[in-house]
C-alpha cells in the first residue's frame, strides 16, 4: 500500500510521464518511495533535480516493452491480413500505418543501450 501525490518520472527510454508515487507503508520496503518497486522508472524529479531510482532495471524494462510491442505487431498483422482478405481497404491502411509505427518503435528500443 502506498500514499502520495503525482509527479514527473523518467522511464527507461527517457520519456517523461506523470506518475502517482507514494511511500510504502508496510512490508520489507517500508518507508521507501514506491519507485523502487517499479523497475522501468529510471529517475524521478524532486527538489529541482532528477533523482535515480535504485530499483531501476534497464534490461528488464526494455525486454518487457519489446515483448509488448512484438505481441501488438503479431495481432495487427493478423488484423491487416484479415482486412486485406475481406477487401477492407480503409482498415488495411490503418493497420499498415500502425504496424509501421510499432516496427519503428521496436527498432528504436532494440538500439537503446
Amino acid at each position: 500500500m502506498t500514499i502520495g501525490n503525482k509527479m514527473d518520472v523518467k522511464l527507461f527510454d527517457n520519456t517523461i510521464v506523470n506518475y502517482k508515487p507514494g511511500i510504502i507503508v508496510e512490508g520489507p520496503n517500508e518507508g521507501l518511495c514506491s519507485f523502487v518497486e517499479d523497475k522501468k522508472i529510471k529517475e524521478w524529479y524532486a527538489n529541482s533535480a532528477w533523482v535515480p531510482n535504485p530499483g531501476y532495471d534497464f534490461n528488464q524494462s526494455r525486454n518487457d516493452e519489446l515483448r509488448n510491442i512484438e505481441t501488438q505487431i503479431v495481432l495487427l498483422e493478423l488484423q491487416k491480413d484479415k482486412a486485406n482478405e475481406l477487401s477492407f481497404t480503409t482498415q488495411f491502411s490503418v493497420f499498415a500505418s500502425q504496424l509501421t509505427i510499432l516496427n519503428s518503435r521496436k527498432v528504436s528500443l532494440e538500439t537503446l543501450t
